[in-house]
């Protein structure tokens, strides 16, 4: 039965089936003559007031929108056109047919009596979800009769006109077009409905799928519009595809999700996520809560997945399931093969620690590969009191006690975020049966072996039962405390650090007199700091920062190994914390003239005029005489048993170690020493003092200027 608005229609040829039909909105086009593309769209949610009438544009609507088509048509020079009661009754062209002079029919309008009756109608009952425009059946056209381009104004208004009266036969070839895609079908349409629009309760599905748009899609924009009171929330669609209607428990968890990425986290609308993804229930509903809002918020997602390599088949089946995933999401997916016990074997850590360390490793790689602004992990509020009872157990400082923070930096350019960390685990089931999502299991989850399964299996379900049934939320609650508590220090420790603390490259220098004379908490913090510089481990044992605090009162030149390769000397004024791995011998063959370069040390040989020479001026500038060095030297570490000349000193020679010792070097400035030497003679002790040797005298004709620089 055709609707009651085609009966105030004349019948009206049809227009070609649209490429890209639109829906739950309408696009206005104010292209001119001069455009090439269709205009981008914007889609947002519908008002109250256009669900009233989903298909109708109103009268301001048409005013509107042929004062802006005159405006652009003058600019063009193309023909003006006029409403239908200035042309006697002929139908206005569009902008692109204008420009070639052909006509293109456009339904008639029906009586302003009639459509005002037709819209009270509307408003009295209006329909719970904004039909869906059904696509129009193709139809011969005369030979005077040209085809209306796609996405074009007047096209939209004929499509929407002739879909109306041919409802019944569009649902019956969208009803076949699914079955052909294999999409589920749609539920039976009740009695009375004949002529309404299809629906589906999955229009997310692969055969519900609109083509993309050939025109790029515009970035997302909220709706400024005031949002119609309907049972479900419809979010704005991305790149014309629609999303399934969500179910009602879920929205209170997506808008909290929603509110944290947005005020809390500051993620901007449109910016590139990298999401985490292991295949468990947690990582599973943040990739669709993400995948979600994004419709709304224009979020670029990609998936990055580690095999550990440490569960045989389930790590391959772990893989192919976040394959299928990203599969069926339509987003890009990254994977990396990782030998995570060989890893822990070789830096002597713990199978997690281990995990941990390769995984960031990866996220931080993959941050720089797919230009990702943020790297969403899926930790829950379970995963924050775990973490508090687990440090707890095992003995840690307030940093180990702080909640997990929200955000964190992990590269220059991007930022981990935990948008799930204010949820708790059982609400994530909650969602993820709410909305039929699919994840797999961990066998290592339900290993007790592992203290942090005992914690949660054991520890915590007994806490709720016995003694608080919100112990999640109030342990949680603690964490952020002790993280505020935390943090206000940490901006303390770190200015202090900065007035006490020397920083060099594989070494740092505290002022051993301004420690000495701090609070034992506020040492241990900067103790702490100051190690941290030297190691990629996120917290220090306690036992390393004693070791440190020891030397305090240690005699001058005490030597502790602290962790690793990591050493600390008591030097006269300073405690001085250094990697020995980065302590390696220095052997570089020169020649008398040009600039080298060997690890942190940098030494540049020229020839200069003697009115250029600045003798005493910087200790590490010395000039020589030209014709008494050889053509071939050597810069190289300085060895036991080194001797040289040193100026002033007459020809007496002296040992290097003894020169260094008593010009009260530092324990690493004497281990790191390097010497400009020719195969059987030192030239120069850098930055200390020359050789007798090589100096200048009355009969120099050529001299040499060597500048040493230290990194």
């Amino acid at each position: 039965m055709p609707s009651s608005r085609s009966k105030n229609k004349q019948p009206q040829p049809s227009a070609p089936e649209p490429q890209h039909p639109q829906r739950k909105r309408r696009v206005r086009n104010t292209a001119t003559a001069s455009d090439v593309e269709p205009p981008a769209t914007t889609v947002t949610e519908p008002s109250a007031e256009r669900l009233s009438s989903p298909l109708q544009p109103s009268d301001e609507e048409l005013s509107a929108f042929i004062t802006q088509l005159k405006q652009s048509q003058r600019s063009t020079g193309a023909p003006t056109m006029q409403p239908p009661d200035e042309t006697n009754g002929q139908p206005p062209q569009h902008a692109g047919a204008a420009a070639s002079n052909q006509p293109i029919p456009v339904p008639q309008q029906t009586k302003p009596a009639a459509r005002q009756a037709q819209k009270s109608k509307a408003r009295t009952s209006p329909p719970e979800h904004p039909p869906t425009p059904p696509a129009p059946p193709e139809a011969e056209q005369s030979p005077s009769q040209q085809p209306t381009p796609p996405n074009s104004v007047a096209h939209q208004q004929q499509h929407h006109a002739h879909s109306q009266s041919e409802s019944g036969n569009s649902s019956k070839r969208r009803r076949k077009h699914r079955r052909k895609k294999s999409a589920p079908t749609p539920a039976a349409t009740p009695a009375g409905q004949e002529n309404k629009p299809q629906t589906t309760d999955q229009p997310h599905a692969e055969g519900n799928r609109v083509p993309e748009p050939a025109a790029a899609p515009t970035e997302p924009q909220k709706s400024t519009q005031q949002k119609s009171k309907r049972p479900h929330r419809t979010f704005v669609v991305r790149d014309l595809v629609a999303m399934p209607e969500i179910p009602d428990e879920c929205i209170p968890t997506i808008e909290h999700v929603e509110h944290m990425l947005t005020s809390e986290l500051d993620v901007e609308p449109g910016a590139s996520i990298l999401i985490a993804i292991s295949g468990g229930v947690d990582s599973v509903v943040l990739l669709d809560m993400l995948f979600i809002l994004s419709f709304e918020h224009g979020y670029r997602l990609h998936l990055a997945h580690v095999n550990h390599k440490l569960r045989a088949e389930e790590s391959d089946r772990d893989e192919a399931f976040v394959r299928a995933l990203a599969k069926r999401y339509d987003l890009p997916c990254h994977v990396t093969h990782v030998e995570t016990a060989a890893f822990a074997r070789k830096h002597r850590l713990s199978i997690e620690e281990a995990a941990r360390e390769l995984r960031y490793r990866f996220l931080r790689q993959m941050c720089g590969t797919t230009h990702a602004q943020y790297c969403a992990v899926a930790h829950t509020a379970d995963d924050t009191a775990e973490t508090l009872l687990l440090n707890l157990v095992r003995g840690s400082g307030l940093t180990g006690l702080a909640a997990i923070p929200p955000r964190r930096p992990l590269t220059k350019k991007a930022a981990l975020i935990r948008p799930l960390i204010g949820i708790t685990r059982q609400q994530i089931l909650q969602y993820a049966t709410a909305r039929s999502l699919e994840w797999i299991e961990d066998s290592t989850n339900a290993d007790r072996s592992f203290l942090r399964n005992r914690i949660r299996h054991d520890v915590l379900p007994t806490l709720r039962e016995q003694f608080n049934p919100r112990i999640i939320e109030t342990l949680a609650r603690t964490a952020e405390l002790l993280r505020q508590a935390d943090g206000f220090i940490e901006s303390f420790i770190e200015s202090t650090f900065l007035q006490i603390a020397t920083i060099y490259d594989g070494r740092v220098e505290l002022n051993k007199n301004a420690l000495g004379q701090m609070h034992p908490f506020l040492q241990g913090e900067l103790i702490e700091r100051a190690l941290g510089e030297l190691t990629d481990h996120r917290t220090v044992p306690h036992a390393a920062v004693e070791r440190v605090r020891s030397l305090l009162a240690a005699e001058t030149g005490t030597r502790q190994s602290v962790t690793g390769s990591i050493v600390a000397v008591a030097d006269r004024e300073h405690l001085v914390l250094s990697d020995e791995s980065t302590l390696q011998a220095i052997y570089l063959p020169i020649f008398k003239l040009g600039t080298y370069h060997i690890g942190r040390f940098t030494i540049t040989l020229e020839e200069v005029e003697r009115n250029d020479v600045r003798l005493g001026a910087d200790p590490n500038v010395e000039y020589f005489d030209y014709d008494k060095l050889p053509y071939r030297l050597f810069l190289r570490t300085w060895q036991a048993g080194d001797r040289f000349a040193p100026i002033g000193m007459g020809n007496r020679d002296v040992l290097v170690a003894d020169y260094l010792t008593n010009a009260k070097t530092s324990d690493y400035d004497r281990r790191t020493a390097v010497v400009l030497a020719t195969a059987s003679d030192i030239v120069w002790l850098c930055g200390y003092r020359m050789s007798e040797h090589f100096k200048l005298t009355n009969e120099t004709r050529r001299i040499i200027r060597a500048t040493f620089q230290r990194t």
